[in-house]
């Protein structure tokens, strides 16, 4: 109580006793204190004196003060070597003895015990021995500590003795480890790094303990928002230092948008290592306006909420840096990753592994670029040397063989990407134009048994590097409403598909060669056009498969598409190994000066089903730009010159000499006829009516046999030319 219990009483514990002293509800209302002694008289009071070998402990479930009065300048503790003392610590500091006269310490040991139930203890100086002179005035005034570290819940304190230690004080100092996990609260303010070194910070142990961690994370912390007992407040949050953590964490009750940033100072930066960053379902949208440092030879980035995870930098000059770091990025839900910081991790990998992730900044790493699955924007390409999207490094690597496909989306104004792409996939992998100019291909761009879909959605793609692949099924696709161009020589084994099932505009120009394709296919709505551009000369003849004599090696199906030759001044041949035809369908023979033949081995099916459907007019082959002469009497031109445009078949097609009602020649009457020479057919309009009138089927039959005599003469000439 505040009234001397045992007056001026000189105490004195032997050797192996010990004095207990219980502060416990000892004064209500005015402090747990214990008293002894009084300040009456110059040389009154009471003393304490430890012998060696005894205890003192104030241990009793409270924290109390225990006050040794009296005045004059006399000792009022002493304590020895071999002496042990224990104080209770817990939330509230540490039991206290406070000496009113000198102390005379030649040591003793120190220890504590925590009070049952404590969360933490306070962090800093805790005074525990207190007098008004005596003590040697050095960190450990001749006492040695029996506790030297707590364990607290999830939080460890370091206790040494108080480096301040004076004449007349013994304080311990007390610190507490980063802590392993660290809940965002916002009880303070905005900043991440409040209360670091006071203990008084906006984290907390656990979404729900509300106990402070009493130290801000460090590269040891999982960092996790946000509390929900209470919940969390300011959220849109400032890392004021460089700040360093093991991983980031929105959890799944951390509904609310959740942003980070640097104040506008770059050097505030986030490093984060091996746990990467998460976001789960029902995670708000995560905004890292902050520098990030990839602490991690490869860390993972994962978006699994709706939102979008948005990582921007510092304010006008954002970075993602680590220097030959992997990153990868994985969108597990419908939400969206978009990077406009600039990407400077050197030669470390850039991945895609699922989702949609956009690449916006100018960056430099030079590692490989991989979209394993999913999709990445890129809004700038240019040459491998310049900052792009897709970095400085050389190759582009879509999907992971036996297992995914990737998307390259491009979402910029017209550009050439330079890189070497590597198509190894197992389903689909594509290179989107979805930007508002055309996106040229020039390096090499490798398939080996695995398909490629080349989609010119809002613009057109051109293809000037080579498309290469020795493996079967190395199968290309082409789709979108624009045209994608191939000018090189490409040598894929597979085969080829211009536009997609339904309508559509697609166009696929051939300017190079598909020399190793098995066959085109065009789907309805799309168009094959050859040599759109060709030079003088024959040269850009048979671009399609390989071609032996008359042979071709590549079939053509149409399932509603058009074959086209291009605009040109030179004749050109295009031969292919059959025709199928799936549904109505176009050849258009181009429309330039020049005169073109389309050859074909066969139209599949025939004779039979297509060839009814033909003649009856039940399937429809409407043939453009043709510039060939119809039959009529006494025609005595060379119809198998260059002069003229030729659509011919190695085998019959099966139509005989009716005729055909659903092959009509625009400009020309209705219907064709097939004519026959030597062992090729040609398929040519209807004669004037006035000639049909003239001559009966037999006379027709022998007047067709005489002008084929004379065109065989002049295609094999033709032949002999090239």
């Amino acid at each position: 109580s505040t009234t001397p219990t045992l007056n001026n009483t000189a105490i004195t514990v032997a050797s192996g006793q010990t004095l207990a002293v219980s502060a416990a509800g000892a004064n209500v209302g005015t402090g747990n204190n214990v008293n002894i002694g009084d300040v009456a008289g110059i040389n009154a009071g009471a003393s304490l004196t430890l012998s060696a070998g005894s205890f003192f402990t104030m241990v009793d479930g409270a924290i109390g003060t225990f006050n040794i009065l009296g005045g004059g300048t006399g000792t009022s503790f002493t304590t020895t070597a071999t002496a042990g003392l224990t104080f209770d610590i817990g939330n509230a500091g540490a039991d206290r003895i406070i000496a009113a006269r000198a102390a005379a310490a030649t040591g003793g040991t120190l220890n504590l015990n925590v009070i049952t139930g404590s969360t933490g203890i306070p962090i800093g100086v805790i005074p525990l021995i207190n007098a008004g002179s005596g003590f040697v005035a050095t960190p450990s005034n001749n006492f040695t500590l029996g506790t030297t570290s707590i364990v607290i819940g999830p939080k460890t304190y370091t206790i040494g003795f108080d480096p301040l230690n004076s004449a007349t004080q013994t304080a311990l100092f007390v610190t507490v480890a980063a802590p392993t996990t660290a809940f965002w609260s916002g009880s303070v303010d905005v900043n991440w790094n409040t209360g670091n070194g006071t203990g008084i910070t906006n984290w907390r142990t656990s979404a729900t303990s509300n106990i402070d961690t009493q130290a801000t994370p460090t590269a040891v912390t999982d960092v996790f928002f946000y509390t929900t007992t209470p919940v969390a407040t300011n959220l849109s949050t400032i890392t004021n230092a460089p700040t360093s953590i093991k991983s980031l964490t929105l959890t799944t009750a951390a509904t609310s948008a959740v942003i980070i940033g640097d104040a506008g100072t770059a050097a505030n930066s986030l490093t984060v290592g091996i746990g990467g960053i998460t976001t789960n379902a029902l995670s708000g949208a995560l905004t890292i306006n902050a520098n990030v440092v990839i602490n991690a030879a490869t860390q993972t980035w994962t978006n699994g909420s709706a939102n979008t995870v948005t990582v921007n930098g510092t304010t006008g000059a954002g970075t993602v840096t680590g220097s030959g770091n992997n990153l990868t990025v994985a969108n597990t839900s419908t939400g969206s990753t978009v990077i406009n910081a600039a990407i400077q991790t050197g030669a470390g990998n850039v991945t895609n592994s699922s989702g949609t992730t956009s690449l916006s900044g100018l960056n430099t790493y030079t590692g490989l670029t991989n979209i394993n699955a999913g999709t990445v924007n890129a809004n700038t390409a240019d040459v491998s040397t310049s900052a792009q999207s897709l970095g400085q490094g050389t190759t582009v690597n879509l999907g992971v063989a036996a297992t995914s496909s990737g998307v390259l989306n491009y979402t910029g104004a017209a550009a050439t990407l330079d890189k070497n792409i590597n198509v190894v996939g197992n389903g689909n992998d594509t290179v989107r134009n979805s930007g508002s100019g055309t996106l040229t291909l020039s390096g090499t761009v490798t398939k080996n048994g695995t398909n490629l879909t080349l989609n010119a959605a809002t613009a057109g793609i051109n293809v000037t590097g080579q498309i290469v692949g020795a493996a079967a099924n190395s199968d290309l696709i082409v789709t979108g409403n624009n045209t994608t161009t191939l000018s090189n020589n490409n040598t894929y084994n597979g085969a080829t598909t211009a536009g997609t099932v339904g309508a559509s505009t697609t166009i696929l120009a051939v300017t190079g060669s598909l020399s190793g394709t098995t066959g085109v296919t065009v789907n309805n709505g799309g168009t094959l056009l050859l040599n759109s551009s060709a030079g003088p000369g024959v040269a850009g003849s048979n671009i399609i498969g390989t071609v032996v004599g008359t042979v071709g090696s590549a079939s053509y199906t149409s399932n509603g598409g058009t074959l086209a030759v291009g605009t040109g001044t030179d004749h050109q041949t295009h031969t292919f190994a059959s025709m199928t035809l799936n549904a109505n369908s176009t050849l258009n023979f181009g429309s330039g000066s020049a005169t073109n033949t389309l050859q074909f081995g066969s139209l599949f099916g025939a004779p039979g089903a297509t060839t009814t459907a033909l003649q009856s007019g039940a399937l429809q082959l409407s043939i453009l730009n043709w510039n060939g002469t119809n039959y009529s009497v006494g025609d005595t031109a060379d119809n198998g010159s260059l002069t003229q445009a030729h659509l011919l078949f190695n085998t019959d097609p099966g139509f005989g000499a009716g005729i055909i009602n659903g092959i009509n020649f625009s400009g020309f009457g209705a219907g064709a006829i097939q004519v026959s020479f030597g062992s090729q057919f040609e398929i040519v309009p209807v004669p004037e009516p006035a000639t049909t009138a003239l001559i009966g089927a037999v006379a027709l039959c022998a007047l067709i046999g005489y002008r084929e005599r004379r065109r065989f003469t002049g295609v094999r000439s033709r032949l002999a030319r090239k």
